[in-house]
């Protein structure tokens, strides 16, 4: 969670120094997925701190949006055929 929420330009750094402390502390398996990580494109940074923002109500309606606009295009499909 602590990896996501730093800027993309420090997102590397961070990641490899939280792969270094597992590693440390013994956790192998651990270190290798942090290194596995790539940098989140900036587009789906913003997304993130946008629903770790969000109060719950509002995360619920962040993470519902594609699914309410399949659900309006399917709608304004259907009326346009009449």
């Amino acid at each position: 969670d602590e990896l996501f929420a730093v800027p993309p330009e420090e997102f590397v750094a961070t990641r490899d120094a939280l792969a270094k402390e597992a590693k440390a502390q013994g956790d192998a398996q651990l270190a290798l997925k942090l290194k596995a990580l790539k940098k989140p494109t900036l587009l789906l940074w913003l997304l993130n701190q946008l629903t770790r923002r969000a109060g719950p109500r509002r995360r619920a309606c962040l993470m519902s949006e594609p699914a309410s606009s399949v659900s309006f295009e399917k709608s304004r499909a259907g009326s346009s055929q009449h």
